[in-house]
């Protein structure tokens, strides 16, 4: 492990920073279940998503070996787009969102007034 001091009051900081990248990650994968899950939810119009959670979960974790079978693939297929996917679901997928859903408001108010 490498040591870096920064006034004598960070050490270690490598530590601190893989654990804000998993505790991060966790998080990042329980939205994107939370989202399959209520997608699937209303696709399907159910009124309760609840009892799809260990389902969805089982098919990630299934799952995730045929996507991803070892470090070496992911090393040599995702790492080179990585930065182009996660700006595209992260960034530009909820500004369109966002931009449809204010169209839509605003055509809606526009209905409500005439």
């Amino acid at each position: 492990m490498q040591k870096i001091s920064i006034g004598n009051f960070f050490q270690r900081i490598e530590a601190l920073m893989a654990s804000a990248w998993l505790i991060s990650t966790y998080f990042k994968a329980m939205v994107y279940l939370y989202a399959f899950t209520i997608g699937i939810a209303e696709l399907f119009k159910l009124k309760r998503y609840e009892f799809l959670v260990l389902p969805s979960s089982m098919l990630v974790f299934g799952l995730a070996n045929l996507v991803a079978p070892g470090v070496t693939f992911i090393i040599i297929t995702v790492v080179p787009y990585w930065v182009d996917w996660d700006t595209t679901i992260s960034i530009l997928l909820p500004g369109i969102l966002l931009l449809v859903h204010g169209f839509k408001a605003r055509v809606h108010k526009i209905k409500l007034r005439s």
